[in-house]
């Protein structure tokens, strides 16, 4: 079990670790394309508003030159010294985008246009004058100013972008080294799961042959015990009995006191129901038919005693003579019946039981049913309770062969049990050869 929970462990562990690293992986992938849509973004946002900036001074100056022809035509002083402020307030307004030569060309043609405000409409000479000498000029060299700071504008956008693709490759590239780097390491750690889990099952595989031998040998053993328990019983205790019941035999009938007589008389009926239970027990534990008679005549007694025991009505039903079979396949048949018809008594509320024994070239077939209550079978084929189906079903399997459980609740239980007959006579050939050296 530990070991068990161990490789799961260890399993879990690898699945965990190459999941958190497609995990991080992801994360990281999703951070750097937001570092790249971030720094995109900013680069383009600050191009906007300088752009809007430079193209808002030069609406401005368009705009103050517009304002001068109509105060020039008009006269009207205080709106042309308000509409210039504004002018200026909206221009300084842009100044913190703005270069700083940008911004004092921009200062020095609203100052020359708020010197307008000096002339009167009579005296246009002067104001021209004043506009062709100095306003001009500072118009064009402010526009000029301007048009120079947007192609710096433009220089610097296109430099960068040549970064932002830059670095944008460099993100790529450092990408694809994280994402190389989790797949390297989750294929290793899949590779060392994978090897563990193989080693783990190997291993598992080997403690179930183990115990499945372990269970073979324990079968043995306790056949043997039986067979040992069983002759012991009938030969030691067994004669003892019986030499004690002919010993009373001669003193009760050199006893002529009456007292005596009848203790003399309970002794041998005692001693002979002594004889009686050992021979009982003796053949449950394994019946000398078996070994001297074969399996037919062990399994029509042990029918013959189980209907006896409950008073259900059996049937013996063998389809073929019964080939010679190893001890092992006679031992294995000889026990499954003996189970089933436990459970027949014990559990199933049956009044009638049949046994039928089919065999065919290749294999040897037990089939016991009986008309009782059944029960309800589990995913795995047994019941909820009970050990003894269990027991039978390794007992088979450990000789290569198959059984199937088929009952229903209230429709009576059906055990059949097939095993191969070319595999246990090679078994029993092979014993004997190994016998004979």
């Amino acid at each position: 079990m530990a070991r068990l929970n161990k490789g799961n462990l260890a399993l879990s562990a690898g699945y965990a670790v190459v999941l958190g690293l497609l995990i991080c992986s992801t994360i990281e992938a999703y951070r750097l394309q937001q570092t790249i849509s971030r720094r995109e973004a900013a680069v383009y946002q600050a191009h906007i508003v300088r752009e809007n900036a430079l193209s808002g001074l030069r609406d401005y100056m368009w705009l103050g030159a517009t304002y001068a022809r109509e105060y020039l035509i008009s006269g009207d002083t205080r709106r042309f010294r308000s509409q210039i402020l504004e002018i200026a307030r909206q221009g300084n307004g842009q100044a913190a985008f703005l270069r700083p030569e940008v911004v004092k060309s921009f200062s020095m043609y609203t100052d020359a246009l708020q010197a307008l405000t000096g002339f009167r409409p009579g005296n246009p000479q002067n104001a021209m004058g004043l506009i062709e000498q100095q306003l001009l000029p500072l118009r064009v060299s402010a526009m000029g100013t301007i048009e120079r700071a947007r192609a710096d504008l433009q220089n610097e956008l296109a430099s960068a972008e040549r970064d932002l693709r830059r670095r944008q490759r460099a993100i790529v590239w450092q990408l694809f080294v994280v994402l190389g780097g989790s797949l390297l390491a989750g294929l290793a750690i899949a590779a060392l799961t994978t090897r563990y889990a193989r080693r783990w099952q190997r291993e598992r595989a080997a403690r179930v042959a183990e115990m499945a031998h372990l269970s073979a040998r324990l079968l043995e053993v306790q056949e043997e015990e039986r067979k040992f328990l069983a002759r012991e019983l009938h030969d030691e205790v067994g004669q003892t009995l019986t030499a004690l019941r002919m010993e009373l035999a001669p003193a009760w009938a050199a006893t002529a006191h009456a007292g005596a007589r009848e203790r003399l008389r309970n002794c041998q009926d005692l001693a002979e129901r002594a004889v009686r239970t050992v021979r009982h027990i003796s053949l449950m534990l394994r019946p000398s038919l078996l070994d001297d008679l074969g399996l037919d005549a062990a399994l029509e007694w042990h029918l013959n005693e189980f209907s006896r025991r409950s008073g259900i009505q059996s049937e013996y039903v063998a389809e073929e003579e019964m080939p010679e079979l190893s001890d092992e396949t006679r031992t294995c048949i000889y026990r499954v019946a003996q189970e089933a018809l436990n459970n027949c008594e014990k559990y199933s509320r049956a009044t009638k039981a049949r046994l039928v024994m089919r065999i065919s070239e290749e294999s040897i077939m037990l089939e016991i049913g009986d008309n009782g209550a059944g029960f309800q079978l589990t995913p795995r084929g047994l019941p909820a309770r009970g050990t003894g189906l269990l027991g039978i079903r390794e007992r088979v399997s450990r000789l290569h062969g198959s059984t199937l459980i088929d009952t229903t609740p209230g429709g009576g239980t059906r055990v059949v049990v097939t095993l191969p007959l070319d595999r246990t006579m090679a078994q029993s050939e092979e014993r004997g050869r190994k016998v004979l050296v």
